[in-house]
């Protein structure tokens, strides 16, 4: 029942014949290069793990610290860079081509071994008594750029290609600024803030976060929040309603704990009729 509560939409739908097998639901944001959403599906402000969308995102520094042009990478490189793969005839195929380029061995790839997606290589491993190596791992083409950059930035010293290691130079381009972090962003130090300006702090749409509501709105009343948002449209839908058996749940169990309960909209936009 994620999809009810957190308003994602039906993406796909796979068939049996004529007969509906199965649906898949989710999210879907597309913006322009300075953040402005030009379409979506569902609530393009949920929060996801990314997971391997981001590889793209990964491969930009192999294009601008050069290092693509300097090994004369081509597109079918930057495919496999750019995506998670199967450990296919294929891909092997451009991996060890790549791999060749930069003058270094699958030992190199740190990415850890498993075995193929793919049926045939995997037969064929099977068959001939091999073991799967770094080059099968569906992350090896992400680990091959990141690799090319080491190599790049250390041309001659293989003991220094270590590009998973914190501090090394491959990681600077990720590792910008500083996070959030200290006791003052603590929930009790922005509780006690909220308390001291004269304000009262509540818990916004509880059931949206990836721990369970219950605990959550029994530890925030232990640490001194005033109330909970119990009145929440999770559905998204385009004419706000709250959601039946979840928000009453949560309107119970605040009241059980002495918090107050609110409504609110959650208004992003214009309309007020919706969220």
């Amino acid at each position: 029942m994620a999809s009810r509560y957190f308003g994602a939409e039906k993406l796909v739908e796979i068939l049996r014949g004529d007969m509906v097998e199965s649906s898949h639901y989710g999210h879907m944001a597309i913006s322009d290069n300075k953040g402005n959403l030009k379409y979506s599906l569902g609530n393009p402000r949920e929060i996801i793990y990314p997971r391997s969308s981001c590889k793209m995102i990964q491969a930009l520094p192999l294009l601008e610290s050069g290092s693509a042009d300097y090994y004369k990478l081509e597109s079918r490189h930057l495919a496999l860079a750019c995506a998670s793969h199967s450990g296919g005839e294929a891909h092997l195929e451009v991996a060890k081509d790549w791999l060749q380029k930069l003058n270094l061995e699958t030992k190199h790839l740190m990415c850890g071994v498993h075995k193929p997606y793919d049926i045939k290589e995997l037969k064929y491993l099977k068959d001939n008594g091999l073991t799967p190596t770094q080059l099968h791992n569906n992350c090896s083409g992400k680990h091959l750029g990141f690799l090319t950059i080491s190599r790049n930035f250390r041309k001659t010293d293989h003991e220094k290609l270590n590009y998973i290691d914190i501090d090394h130079p491959v990681l600077k381009p990720y590792i910008q600024g500083d996070s959030t972090q200290g006791n003052h962003l603590n929930a009790t130090s922005v509780i006690n803030a909220i308390h001291k300006a004269g304000g009262m702090a509540f818990l916004a749409h509880p059931a949206r976060y990836r721990v369970n509501y219950r605990k959550l709105i029994e530890y925030a009343a232990g640490i001194g929040i005033d109330g909970v948002e119990a009145w929440y449209d999770y559905d998204n839908g385009s004419f706000w309603t709250p959601s039946d058996f979840i928000c009453e749940d949560i309107n119970k169990l605040a009241n059980g704990l002495g918090l107050l309960c609110t409504c609110g909209t959650d208004t992003h936009g214009l309309n007020l009729t919706c969220r």
